[in-house]
């Protein structure tokens, strides 16, 4: 009672907390951002329309890649990828590390895609903080590769298209179903839920919003 009573004179009573500690029931965040709802497989396979493809960059972190379609206010995803750079490093085998070697600057990357089936007719759209890997991708034919345009209010930008879309995810992409559950606004020091996203559960959401960008941008997804 009495670490009831200093948590709210501190502010830092959690509802969320108390529902899945003291209750022993999962909870929802009260700041989480989507509510996505997941679709087989075979389902996602039956959506006939033009593929595209969100990276988000990872070398020690998560290398988000997500697959997504887009059809009549509809957005279809699918996970392809989300183990970091070093833990495929871990995987490999003396024989695809030879390969990778020989195949010039950023082998990894390329061998990845190949690896994938990444297809060189699809808009790749990466997050712009490694250049030199989309130059890569585009050298090795993936000459749709392109940076991410993320200007000052992008990720609300983002965050709002997202939300005026119905999205859908396959049920075998396990991390698109974790980071959309657990995709947050930040939450102040006085439990005032902010606009903000926080920086974190963002691999596959990221590259998410970077395909719901270019899609509103090229006018397959119309301005709202």
């Amino acid at each position: 009672m009495l670490r009831c009573i200093l948590n709210e004179e501190k502010r830092s009573a959690s509802i969320t907390k108390w529902d899945i500690y003291g209750l022993g029931i999962k909870a929802e965040r009260p700041n989480r951002i989507f509510h996505w709802e997941p679709i087989p497989y075979s389902e996602y396979l039956k959506v006939n329309a033009k593929t595209y493809i969100g990276i988000d960059w990872g070398k020690v972190d998560a290398f988000g890649i997500v697959e997504a379609k887009y059809y009549d206010g509809k957005l279809f995803l699918h996970e392809l990828n989300y183990d970091s750079e070093n833990k495929w490093q871990d995987k490999l085998t003396s024989l695809e590390r030879n390969n990778i070697k020989g195949s010039g600057e950023e082998g990894f990357v390329t061998w990845l895609f190949r690896k994938l089936n990444i297809s060189s007719d699809d808009d790749i759209i990466c997050d712009n903080n490694r250049p030199l890997k989309i130059l890569a991708l585009r050298k090795a034919g993936w000459e749709r590769a392109i940076a991410a345009i993320k200007p000052a209010g992008s990720i609300l930008d983002g965050i709002d298209l997202l939300d005026d879309l119905e999205i859908f995810y396959t049920d075998c992409s396990e991390n698109i179903a974790y980071e959309q559950e657990n995709y947050s606004r930040v939450v102040d020091k006085y439990g005032v839920v902010q606009d903000e996203a926080e920086d974190k559960d963002n691999h596959l959401m990221d590259p998410t919003r970077y395909v719901a960008l270019h899609l509103q941008k090229i006018g397959v997804i119309k301005k709202v």
